[in-house]
């Protein structure tokens, strides 16, 4: 309708200035397939209703614009000779429409062939398309740069738009979101886009941004060993440059949001993760796909990263054949915060493979899993809720509500202290077949291996278990805290495995099903089911039921313990105090000395 009074205001106002609306050339009120071809246009004074493009377009002395382009400071990039068709490089048109843009740059319907678009430095710029028109990158004027270039940006949006990499030159990513040289990068949206074909760095790459959100959007790397997002606080490493702004290390990157979005890494057994964190803070994740081929892993951490959230999120494999591992730190990666919770696990980890997973030397500070790890059916047997192996430093584990549908645990330390865990609530179900490999491989060797799902209101507030090769003194092994931290059963060790072993518990002790050996060369406890118990190196072997039975020791052995500690001595005499060259007596400590009988 406001069109349309417009059109009337200025048909009056030809009227009135006495200039008839179709005697002079150009000016007036005009009907053609293509405005462009009205000759004499006169700025104000020529109007033509465009059929082709179905909009009324005005003469603004130096192109024509659409109405709403004219009334709304929205710039038509067909307005500025892009054709979309495909096949003609509009490159030069668009970025002559962005260059004046100061608000919206409308990309209607089609195929727009380009080689890169400088938004670098921009502010409160929105590229908005009608109908997900495509930016087909392969029209590369130079190897490996940028489709859309956004470094040194902010405030920007990009929706509706897909962004393909095709052709002989590939573009080095769909979209490059990063700080240049003053810093400068933030509170960038990007709603309802994304990205197909191949690149040479990434599908999109973040660094030095902080506070960017990510709506519904989808971006895909067919290329091997190509990542779909890449996000980055050393750009160096991975080649990332602007063709038009210096990209320097320091900035921080940070507080990066996806929301429903999804990340596919579609090459076919491909060398490279779905997505890379490396050098960053805050990253959220909050429903959408993570997805692989056969790769080695779907998330990878590098060096330092922090504060991770992955929530609500499909994890799958897009081949059938799944990656190695889902979650992976690498050799010299550390992961300070990790929380994944209610994860659908769809084909998302192989049999040899773990959930979260790590190299030697890798490590993780604080992992949560709360929730639930569902998608039983489609985790291959043997697969791994944690494969972590041989870190050198302590290592945090959480896992608040869970029920784990994966096939166990295989924790290998092999270096000095390797884990605090912390099952809280009992909702820990892990079935046959589980592994829990270092310290306590021997002891979980049972059918349902490691099982407290039964434990209600999470008796058992934490479990600890340590590495060997630990020095300084005796340290539990293994130990179970009620929800007050109060010990309620400890199996202590010194750095050896043997020595001052020992165990200590509130409320009793029972253990049950099966011979447990604590060591594997000197015990120093055994219980069988008949409830025959040897201590120290005696076995229980050829005991009776309810029989107690200690090992051996020798007369000058004594040792100066406390009172009350009792022996059996194989050369002792019957006597007090004790005596040696006898056949065999009983020890026991009283009033400081040992007396036997």
């Amino acid at each position: 309708m406001a069109t349309v009074h417009r059109l009337l205001a200025l048909v009056l106002l030809i009227s009135m200035l006495g200039i008839p609306s179709a005697s002079a050339q150009g000016v007036g009120v005009w009907l053609r397939p293509d405005c462009t071809t009205l000759t004499g246009p006169v700025s104000g004074s020529t109007v033509c209703w465009d059929s082709t493009r179905r909009a009324w377009r005005f003469w603004d002395g130096t192109r024509y614009l659409t109405d709403a382009a004219s009334a709304t400071q929205i710039v038509n990039v067909l307005d500025y000779g892009a054709t979309g068709n495909g096949t003609t490089d509009d490159t030069a048109a668009i970025q002559a429409a962005i260059t004046a843009a100061t608000g919206t740059i409308l990309f209607p319907p089609g195929t727009y062939r380009v080689s890169s678009l400088n938004l670098t430095g921009r502010t409160n710029l929105r590229l908005l398309g009608v109908g997900l028109p495509t930016l087909l990158a392969n029209a590369q004027s130079a190897p490996s740069i940028p489709v859309l270039d956004l470094t040194g940006a902010s405030t920007l949006t990009v929706e509706n738009l897909t962004i393909q990499g095709a052709g002989a030159t590939l573009p080095s990513v769909a979209m490059l979101v990063a700080a240049d040289n003053t810093g400068t990068c933030t509170r960038h949206h990007f709603r309802n886009m994304g990205s197909v074909g191949s690149w040479t760095i990434a599908a999109v790459a973040i660094f030095g941004c902080t506070n960017n959100s990510f709506l519904h959007v989808a971006f895909q790397s067919s290329a091997n060993g190509i990542p779909a997002l890449l996000v980055t606080g050393i750009p160096a490493a991975y080649g990332l440059s602007s063709p038009y702004r210096t990209i320097t290390a320091g900035s921080f990157t940070s507080d990066n949001t996806f929301y429903s979005a999804e990340f596919h890494g579609l090459f076919a057994g491909t060398t490279a993760p779905t997505v890379i964190l490396d050098t960053m803070t805050g990253a959220g994740f909050y429903g959408g796909v993570l997805s692989s081929s056969g790769g080695p892993r779907i998330v990878e951490f590098r060096n330092i990263v922090r504060e991770i959230r992955v929530e609500g999120t499909f994890i799958e494999s897009e081949s059938g054949t799944p990656p190695t591992d889902t979650f992976f730190v690498t050799a010299t990666g550390t992961v300070q915060g990790l929380a994944l919770r209610n994860l659908n696990m769809n084909n998302g980890v192989s049999a040899t493979g773990g959930i979260i997973a790590g190299a030697s030397g890798g490590l993780y500070r604080g992992l949560e899993v709360s929730g639930y790890l569902t998608g039983a059916n489609n985790l291959p047997a043997g697969a791994r809720l944690i494969r972590i192996a041989n870190h050198a430093v302590p290592t945090t584990v959480i896992i608040n509500n869970a029920f784990i549908m994966a096939s166990g645990l295989d924790i290998q330390p092999g270096g000095s202290l390797l884990a605090t865990m912390i099952l809280n609530a009992g909702a820990i179900n892990l079935p046959a077949g589980a592994i829990l490999s270092g310290t306590l491989t021997a002891a979980v060797a049972s059918a349902t291996a490691l099982n407290l799902a039964a434990q209600a209101g999470g008796t058992y507030q934490a479990i600890r278990i340590f590495a060997g090769g630990i020095t300084g003194g005796d340290i539990p092994q293994i130990q179970w805290l009620d929800a007050a931290g109060a010990t309620m059963l400890e199996i202590w060790t010194d750095a050896s495995g043997v020595g001052t072993s020992r165990i200590k518990s509130r409320g009793g002790l029972s253990l049950h099903a099966g011979n447990v050996g604590v060591s594997a060369t000197n015990e120093f406890l055994t219980l069988q089911t008949t409830g025959a118990v040897g201590i120290g190196t005696q076995t229980t072997t050829n005991l009776s039921t309810g029989q107690l039975a200690f090992g051996e020791t020798k007369f000058t052995a004594l040792p100066a313990a406390p009172d009350g500690s009792m022996l059996y001595c194989s050369n002792c005499a019957i006597a007090n105090p004790c005596a040696g060259a006898g056949t065999g007596a009983l020890a026991k400590r009283l009033a400081g000395a040992w007396v036997c009988n």
